[in-house]
């Protein structure tokens, strides 16, 4: 399914932005729902693929579609944290700038890698 909001995996870690496929089930009786941009996490996780009714007329189309290598799993995780570190350190310089007023650009590219290293570190 398509998701309407960024997110992670609990358990795996993997990252996904608004419009990502993902697999998700709806947990049972108030549990929480099982859901993961991984096929395999998201099945080790107890969660089960999706089997179309035979009487739906559904037909799964042929998107030619692959299931991401661990390596293309840990960029595309890679590429996400990329962008929300920015985001973060970014929107914390145009807070700083309204108080003080308009810094230098190489300032600017000094403050953006320092928080975004800083967030980085917090991270591990």
């Amino acid at each position: 399914m398509k998701t309407i909001y960024d997110g992670s995996c609990k358990v795996c870690g993997a990252l996904w932005k608004k419009g990502d496929e993902v697999f998700y089930q709806k947990g049972d009786n108030g549990a929480k729902a099982t859901v993961c941009s991984d096929e395999k996490c998201y099945t080790e996780q107890g969660g089960k693929p999706f089997v179309p009714r035979a009487d739906s007329g559904f037909q799964p189309l042929e998107t030619g579609q692959s299931t991401l290598t661990n390596v293309e799993r840990k960029m595309s995780t890679a590429g996400a944290l990329d962008d929300s570190l920015f985001t973060i350190a970014f929107n914390r310089l145009k807070d700083v700038e309204a108080k003080i007023g308009d810094i230098a650009v190489g300032e600017k590219l000094i403050f953006l890698e320092s928080w975004a290293r800083t967030l980085a570190m917090s991270m591990k």
